[in-house]
């Protein structure tokens, strides 16, 4: 039980949040991305990745040996795993264009990951639109449509009314039970 706390400790430690990341290594990330892009785009010719291929991020791990690539493909299952077969079989190209590229001394490994969250997001769009169109259109709501200074002028039209109500040209007499306002 206490080893495996431990465990979890230094797991946490490990994991930082992407803004407590160094500057290197984001720097690292942001080269390898668009490198691996363009190498994706313009001259990797490998008949199974297909045409709606990007990079959505790349993570670099701490000591620099490790880039995780996260790929993503609109399309098929089978078109995903092609194109993840045809980037695994271009890997070399894509890693010796990336270290050509890197001006540091360790280049880092390059590991290409699927990522879905684009393909979820859209779907997430189209539950939102299609629940929006059921709903139909929004309300009117007549306090919407007020205009600000049409407030302003019921508000003041309001305190006009109340001190001629109370001014009956008699000069107002403090009431006791009233306290000194400062």
């Amino acid at each position: 039980m206490h080893v495996q706390s431990s465990i979890d400790q230094l797991v946490e430690i490990n994991t930082l949040p992407s803004f407590m990341k160094s500057f290197r290594t984001n720097k690292m990330a942001s080269l390898i991305r668009s490198i691996t892009s363009d190498m994706i785009a313009n001259k990797v010719h490998d008949p199974r990745i297909g045409k709606f291929v990007s990079v959505t991020k790349v993570e670099v791990a701490a000591d620099m040996q490790l880039a995780k690539v996260y790929i993503s493909v609109m399309g098929t299952e089978e078109e995903q795993r092609s194109t993840m077969r045809g980037l695994k079989s271009a890997q070399g190209l894509i890693q010796r264009a990336v270290a050509k590229g890197v001006t540091a001394r360790i280049c880092p490994h390059l590991t290409f990951v699927s990522d879905h969250s684009i393909k979820k997001a859209a779907e997430i769009m189209e539950i939102i639109n299609n629940n929006a169109a059921e709903m139909g259109p929004p309300q009117d709501d007549p306090t919407d449509s007020l205009d600000p200074t049409d407030v302003e002028d019921d508000v003041a039209e309001n305190m006009i009314a109340d001190t001629d109500e109370n001014s009956d040209n008699e000069p107002s007499k403090p009431n006791p039970d009233e306290g000194v306002r400062p």
